[in-house]
């Protein structure tokens, strides 16, 4: 039983953000809700919070919108034995133990292979972008082997985050200066993991190059683009994609853009109203990925593909596509400025 439990405990009126830190500074991947009596009323995983994102909520709204109300829970005359067949039996990590009351008394967890071991799960970098937006400096070097922060290149940075969360086999896709990659990499031994690659002798956009691994791929893996700057945990991104029976999962970001000007409301010729500098916001894209292998049966060999099309194949054919809506840290280098303004942080 873990005896520090009382650490990832909140009331109902504590905010997602809340939550989200002590997910974040604790591996038990849970957060037990309680009232001001110690009874438990809920409980609170990643999941529950992105879901909850993805219904406009903010990181400011209180738990209780988003908070499991009748969650597994545990008794203190269970024997360990039978509380750790509840676990393996819903495929969870930890679980409250209450009393008669509904007090909570602990908390309850099972080692997860995964968290001592390596992932079985492939993860693919696409690295073959030409970096025309930044030139002079993708002149000689390659976009994901440019150094965004220190003497790191972005790709290297990109690896060692995977690596430390347990992914071991990486496959990286190529075709500007794929020699500066496969000479700095090798075979992935000294990054501590194993590196394959291919080769794109015309660029084939970010799906299209998948059809270079069709029969290589295991049943679920991760895509993402290599000129990214981002901090997520990526077995929650695995977790809630399997949660959900998703054939793909595409990681999207919350975007706001305010219009410098009055807006005019026009009907025919009639000025309706002036909306001053509204905000708009967005999901876009963040270029990050999970599918299962079924979706090569969307993508042709060696034909060029982008990811946004392959996207809208899966959907019109009635498949399962869910979004796993990210807040952490999200960078895309994608133009000389935003390259400029982030390298120099």
């Amino acid at each position: 039983m873990i005896h520090n439990w009382q650490d990832i405990t909140v009331t109902e009126n504590a905010t997602l953000r809340d939550a989200m830190s002590i997910l974040s500074r604790f591996s038990l991947r849970i957060v037990l809700v309680r009232d001001d009596h110690g009874h438990l009323i809920g409980t609170i995983t990643d999941g529950d919070i992105r879901r909850g994102l993805l219904k406009s909520l903010t990181l400011n709204d209180a738990v209780a919108q988003i908070m499991n109300r009748s969650p597994l829970v545990a008794f203190p005359y269970q024997t360990i034995d039978i509380v750790h067949d509840i676990l393996r039996q819903h495929s969870i990590l930890a679980i409250p133990i209450i009393d008669n009351e509904r007090k909570i008394i602990g908390l309850e967890t099972i080692e997860s292979t995964e968290a001592t071991s390596g992932i079985d799960i492939d993860v693919v970098l696409m690295a073959g972008g030409i970096g025309k937006r930044l030139l002079p400096l993708t002149q000689l070097t390659p976009k994901p082997m440019l150094p965004l922060k220190g003497s790191k290149p972005m790709l290297e940075s990109i690896i060692e985050e995977f690596v430390r969360q347990g992914f071991r086999r990486f496959y990286i896709s190529t075709h500007y200066k794929p020699e500066v990659i496969r000479n700095y990499f090798k075979d992935g031994k000294g990054f501590g993991c194993t590196i394959h690659y291919t080769h794109e002798q015309e660029p084939l956009g970010t799906a299209g190059a998948l059809s270079l691994l069709k029969e290589k791929l295991n049943n679920s893996f991760i895509v993402m683009n290599a000129d990214l700057s981002v901090k997520i945990n990526y077995r929650n991104l695995i977790e809630f994609h399997q949660h959900h029976n998703a054939l793909a999962t595409m990681c999207v970001r919350r975007m706001e853009y305010q219009v410098p000007y009055g807006v005019v409301e026009l009907e025919d010729l009639h000025i309706r109203g002036i909306q001053e500098k509204p905000h708009h916001a967005y999901l876009i894209n963040a270029g990050i990925y999970c599918f299962d292998n079924e979706i090569m049966g969307y993508i042709t060999h060696n034909r060029y593909l982008d990811m946004d099309i392959l996207f809208q194949r899966i959907i019109q054919d009635r498949k399962k596509v869910n979004a796993f809506p990210i807040h952490e840290d999200w960078v895309d280098i994608g133009r000389l400025d935003d390259y400029k303004k982030n390298v120099s942080q």
